[in-house]
């Protein structure tokens, strides 16, 4: 099956372009503080959402033009609304959850595809053809974006209800050791990423046993090798629905 996204010329090009710039804004250029803060200080989340849009407004420079700039002010501006009713809902819930941040992406790709619907056409008036390698380098910096942080609180949440008891463990080792399973678990996600868009699936099956026999003392205690499983197993699915996502898209 031929990929979806060079098909449209130029046109693919500027939807895999505001990809981009939307999973580096949100995953990559947010910072730690202000994901934390921005739901508490007003000026964090304006932060955010100017640096977010700049974010755009630099992947965009092959394709920028006044019509473009215009869209892209109004994608900035859509971001902020959204992310404002997520802290709403947030709030409500008692802290974040991952039924609003899937609704939360879902609505930003939501913008950015009506965004991409209204200056697609004007996309196709700038150059005779799209660069291919460009399409595809952009949904693959999209696809690795997702997989680190947002891939990190997707399996945080599914893993909130079963996390064991760390009742022996002083505050900063837990929070060193949290720190260190988010940092490995982010390697494991881009690495399997990778893999799958090389359709090496064999080489996935390593990655896990390897990682299996790292912790394997770990595993004789059931609760920690039911946590160990879920999350290992939510962390996979994470990379492979992003590495076909993406292959199906631009490979």
């Amino acid at each position: 099956m031929n990929p979806w996204l060079p098909q449209f010329g130029p046109a693919g090009l500027s939807l895999a372009l505001l990809l981009a710039g939307h999973f580096l804004g949100d995953f990559v250029i947010q910072t730690e503080r202000m994901a934390r803060e921005k739901s508490q200080r007003f000026p964090v989340l304006i932060e955010h959402v100017l640096f977010l849009g700049l974010t755009q407004i630099l992947c965009y420079l092959p394709l920028l033009n006044q019509q473009a700039l215009l869209g892209l002010g109004v994608l900035t501006l859509a971001h902020g609304l959204i992310d404002w009713l997520k802290i709403q809902l947030d709030r409500r819930a008692g802290g974040p959850q991952l039924a609003t941040f899937t609704l939360d992406q879902a609505f930003h790709l939501l913008s950015l595809l009506l965004v991409w619907l209204w200056i697609r056409e004007d996309a196709l008036s700038l150059t005779s053809a799209a660069d291919v390698w460009l399409t595809q380098g952009a949904v693959v910096v999209a696809g690795l974006a997702f997989c680190g942080r947002g891939g990190a609180f997707i399996v945080a949440s599914l893993l909130q209800s079963w996390m064991p008891s760390a009742a022996n463990q002083d505050s900063d080792r837990q929070q060193e050791t949290a720190a260190f399973g988010r940092f490995i678990g982010m390697m494991e996600r881009w690495l399997i990423f990778l893999l799958i868009l090389g359709n090496q699936w064999g080489a996935v099956g390593f990655v896990v046993a390897a990682k299996s026999i790292a912790r394997f003392k770990d595993l004789e205690q059931r609760v920690s090798s039911e946590y160990y499983l879920a999350g290992t197993l939510a962390s996979l699915l994470v990379a492979v629905a992003t590495g076909l996502t993406v292959r199906l898209l631009v490979l």
